[in-house]
């Protein structure tokens, strides 16, 4: 037969090579083998083979119930030992009752998600007992290792009831790779498990970058690791530096995806079905490229957020999609005396979901902490969400630019939660225009376009100032002043009249201009059971308005109210 032949380690050639030849003890040296890659040498299948290493040659049996973790460990090892290798598993179900530990330069590669399985066998206690290994399929922490990768099989845990944070046991991820770089997890399908697939570095000075998860699906990943938040669950963690995830599903998990990498990217990355939010993004500098979040069948069966960002910088969204999510679409956290800054949201959808884009300032710092600076919010749509489509908070020298708020305020709740487009508290020097504000529903509910209001429970006047604004909306009503002016007054009650009558005046730039007068409301000067039922506006000129308050019989004499005003001039 004509095979081709390596000739005294030179170039090869066509040569005769007898059966007698192949079937000698070194007959795998008489046959070449042409490796894949640039600069990829010819070698021999004998050398080959040396590389390629089957765990039944140590023991495996592969039938689902024999424990074959030690046979695959030793493969694992063999291969590590020649200085790199693949180890092969069959197309079979190996059960595990201690952890697989990869090593450097060693691929552990199956069949395929569908064809071959590693099945977590034993007890809950028996797996939490095994310190130092993170997962089903792990490194040990405390090492280093590059050039790991795992690839075309099913790691199934036994955690499909879900652990909960305070258990006296805690469960294992299932691929975990820790201080890794240039290494990669491919075409896996990785389910009930604490954390699906993480990779991430826990030593200082150890370099972790440049690793990749791709085609994959993590699901019911649910059960906690560890005690307290640093213990949840999540699909999929990415926590090394410039790594990119790719075309993964994470469904049915506590949180689908952590972001912990900085200079990151996540290309058509799908959540679904979460408990806490689909992608919590707790890095700078990354890139996410139509990624979807989609939280359950119905907003009301939904949790959390579809995208929450914690404070950080750098980061584009482009072309996401985000649906059925309670809280909001895409949430900027303001948290303590930071918010995040300087980051792109560009083309994305925000359907059916609390609020379509949110800032939320939950537990922060007093105005001026926690302000979000020189972001950027283009070509986004919110359609449907129950509250605002776009809720901006602290949001300063950003662009707010051919976003669309179509039917908005499903819930049809109060006047600063009606608006298309809301500006709240201390939004400054914003650039706004272009923005569409439409409700094309048979019963209305986006009652305000573009809504910029004070919102303090105190009554104090929070500042919008310095902004630029062009803007009318196709149907709602807009209320905004070109300069951003508010102000406010006060007013004593009588007693026996029950009313305040007063008069704001201020100054107008454009003389004889129709004004449009909004977001008057009380101050904490009236305690709850005397809050005013009306107020009334009239006397409205180029400079100023007049104002009367219809109170409550319970309210006290002479007590004073404080009034917040913003001017519109369309």
């Amino acid at each position: 037969m004509f095979l081709w032949r390596i000739v005294s380690g030179q170039e090869k050639h066509m040569a005769y090579v007898t059966v007698e030849e192949l079937a000698a003890s070194n007959g795998a040296a008489q046959i070449g083998f042409e490796q894949d890659g640039l600069s990829a040498v010819p070698t021999q299948v004998q050398q080959e083979l040396r590389f390629t290493i089957r765990p039944e040659q140590f023991g495996a049996q592969g039938d689902g119930v024999t424990d074959d973790a030690s046979a695959i460990n030793a493969a694992i090892a063999a291969a590590n030992a020649a200085g790199g290798g693949v180890v092969a598993l069959d197309a079979r179900n190996y059960a595990v009752g201690s952890p697989i530990l990869l090593q450097s330069k060693v691929a552990l590669i199956g069949k395929g998600m569908r064809k071959t399985t590693i099945t977590q066998i034993g007890t809950v206690a028996a797996w939490d007992d095994m310190v130092g290994a993170g997962g089903i399929v792990t490194t040990l922490s405390g090492g280093e290792y590059e050039n790991v990768r795992v690839a075309g099989m099913t790691v199934r845990g036994i955690y499909s009831t879900p652990i909960a944070d305070g258990a006296s046991h805690y469960a294992k991820n299932g691929i975990s790779l820790i201080n890794i770089w240039n290494s990669s997890v491919e075409d896996c399908l990785v389910s009930d498990t604490a954390t699906g697939i993480v990779m991430a570095g826990t030593v200082a000075g150890v370099a972790d970058y440049n690793n990749l998860i791709a085609r994959c699906v993590t699901y019911n990943a649910r059960s906690w690791n560890a005690a307290g938040n640093s213990g949840a669950p999540r699909g999929i963690t990415m926590a090394t530096d410039r790594s990119t995830v790719r075309d993964t599903i994470s469904d049915n998990c506590f949180t689908s995806y952590y972001v912990a990498t900085d200079y990151g990217t996540y290309e058509n990355c799908r959540a679904s079905r979460w408990s806490d939010d689909g992608f919590y993004v707790n890095a700078n500098y990354c890139e996410f490229t139509d990624c979807f979040a989609i939280g359950a069948a119905s907003r009301a069966e939904s949790s959390g957020s579809g995208f929450a960002v914690n404070p950080s910088t750098g980061h584009r969204f482009k072309g996401c999609v985000a649906i059925h999510c309670s809280n909001a679409g895409m949430r900027f956290r303001h948290a303590g005396m930071a918010a995040p800054s300087g980051n792109q949201v560009l083309g994305c959808l925000f359907k059916d979901c609390g609020y379509g884009f949110l800032d939320d300032l939950t537990s922060v710092q007093p105005y001026p902490q926690a302000v979000s600076r020189n972001n950027s919010f283009i070509g986004n749509m919110a359609d449907g969400c129950q509250l605002n489509g776009f809720m901006f908070v602290r949001q300063q020298a950003g662009v707010i630019s051919g976003n669309i708020a179509i039917a908005n305020n499903q819930a049809g709740v109060t006047i600063s939660n009606r608006g298309g487009i809301a500006l709240a508290e201390y939004c400054l020097d914003n650039v706004v225009q272009g923005n569409i504000c439409d409700d094309i529903q048979g019963t209305k509910t986006q009652a305000f376009g573009l809504y910029s209001y004070p919102s303090s429970v105190t009554g104090a006047l929070l500042e919008n100032t310095g902004n630029r604004i062009e803007h009318r909306s196709i149907y709602g009503v807009d209320i905004y002043f070109p300069s951003m002016q508010v102000g406010t007054a006060s007013a004593a009650i009588a007693s026996a009249a029950r009313n305040a009558v007063g008069t704001v005046v201020f100054p107008l730039r454009f003389e004889n201009a129709p004004v449009v007068i909004a977001g008057l409301q009380n101050g904490n000067a009236l305690a709850d059971g005397e809050r005013p039922v009306s107020v009334s506006v009239y006397n409205v000129t180029a400079t100023g308005f007049s104002f009367s308050i219809d109170a409550l019989a319970a309210v006290a004499a002479n007590r004073t109210l404080n009034i917040g005003w913003q001017a519109s001039v369309r």
